[in-house]
């Protein structure tokens, strides 16, 4: 039996994102129309959060029913999204929400 649980605000989902940040990333990715794999991932992650965010929107404002964060990694290992290796990597969803435009 596969595990689930329900998602609310006082039980959040987990989204964490590992991005490779190597220098691989530069080259070009196959089908994206001449973009590199960054610039592909980039477009695809940010698409995801948005996504995400959306579902999470209510009337009074963005629920946080998820927590997201994004490392990339590469010679180091960094926190994308405002957030600091290791210990404040993941931000409510709300959060995400705000920087939205």
């Amino acid at each position: 039996m596969p595990y689930s649980a329900p998602i609310t605000r006082t039980n959040p989902a987990c989204l964490l994102f590992l991005i490779d940040q190597s220098g691989s990333m530069a080259d070009p990715f196959v089908g994206a129309g001449g973009a590199s794999k960054a610039v592909a991932v980039a477009d695809a992650v940010n698409r995801l959060l948005q996504n995400v965010v959306l579902r999470s929107a209510k009337a009074d404002g963005v629920r946080d029913y998820f927590r997201v964060g994004v490392l990339g990694y590469g010679k180091t290992v960094t926190a994308g999204l405002g957030g600091a290796a290791p210990f404040s990597v993941l931000i409510p969803v709300s959060k995400v929400g705000d920087h939205l435009g």
